[in-house]
């Protein structure tokens, strides 16, 4: 499995895409975008139940910004293509 970290906003329609190769970097990374937003920080057990609990294999964060932006952080479990 791989994982995708996507950053996206309603005003300047910026789109930003990372790809993990392991779910630790991919937490990791997840916990350090929460930290400013004082969003809960999860642990690699949480994350593991929360993919296979949801139906697509995601979890999602928004938030609006100082600009009135309306940000959404989403945390996906792909396949990768063969």
């Amino acid at each position: 499995m791989q994982f995708l970290i996507t950053k996206t906003n309603d005003k300047e329609w910026l789109v930003t895409t990372d790809l993990f190769w392991n779910l630790s970097k991919a937490v990791e990374t997840w916990n350090g975008l929460m930290l400013p937003h004082k969003g809960h920080l999860l642990q690699l057990d949480e994350v593991k139940k929360l993919l296979k609990d949801d139906e697509f294999h995601s979890i999602l964060f928004t938030f609006v910004d100082d600009f009135n932006r309306k940000w959404a952080f989403q945390l996906k479990e792909i396949t990768p293509l063969t």
